[in-house]
């Protein structure tokens, strides 16, 4: 289990091929069914209240978490996408985001800061971020089909995509797209401090043997969550 380094009343963590959650946890909220939009749920008390059928209905299609609640552990589950995790230290807010590479398209890091600052009054300056660990720009090939989505929607491609030879024809060449700093981009723009930002830097693809991998085939997910203590 990775254990990021975070303030105290901070617990943020991505589970491994190793187990599960192997720390001191209540039950973890987070969607089944994610569906690489940009929908944020926010947890609250109105959904504490609700029987697990509603719950489960609630979150449904939901691709990020947020939650002003303490001793509350929202997640998101990825193999190769990219998780983020949020929190800010002011107004005491957390969030969980799926990021992939569609998600990341729509910009749904983007879109998860303006929902902090709309249901919360969260500034962007005063938010703390993990980029956990995705598939990395050596292994993310991509067909131009992919490129031009992030093109279209106004990624510097220059800084973020290059091209390789192909796995399957070295004859040819694919563009391999930095997801870690599209998304790193993405909280900067939006006016997190960059110094507040940290990337794992694990590559899923090809650290296969301690998380999961989609392209290598595997059907388990790392859970990613994060959890505010009462102070």
């Amino acid at each position: 289990m990775l254990i990021y380094n975070t303030p105290t009343h901070i617990t943020a963590f991505s589970t491994t091929r190793d187990g599960g959650v192997s720390i001191d946890m209540p039950a973890l909220i987070m969607p089944l069914h994610q569906t690489h939009e940009t929908v944020t749920k926010i947890i609250d008390e109105a959904f504490l209240r609700q029987n697990p059928l509603e719950q489960a209905l609630a979150l449904d299609g939901v691709d990020a978490l947020s939650t002003h609640l303490s001793n509350l552990c929202i997640c998101v589950r990825t193999a190769d996408c990219t998780p983020i995790l949020l929190w800010d230290d002011t107004i005491h807010v957390i969030s969980a985001i799926h990021a992939g590479w569609k998600g990341t398209v729509k910009r749904i890091a983007e879109s998860n800061i303006d929902v902090l600052r709309d249901a919360y009054g969260t500034k962007a300056e005063h938010l703390h971020a993990i980029i956990g660990p995705c598939i990395g720009p050596d292994s993310f090939e991509v067909g131009d089909e992919v490129y031009e989505q992030f093109r279209q929607a106004a990624f510097p491609m220059d800084k973020l995509a290059k091209k390789y030879p192909d796995t399957r024809n070295p004859q040819a060449q694919k563009w391999h797209i930095d997801l870690w700093e599209c998304n790193r981009l993405q909280l900067i723009n939006k006016g997190v401090n960059p110094q507040n930002i940290h990337v794992s830097g694990i590559d899923t693809y090809q650290n296969y043997d301690k998380f999961y991998s989609a392209r290598r085939q595997f059907n388990s997910r790392i859970i990613n969550g994060i959890m505010r203590k009462e102070e």
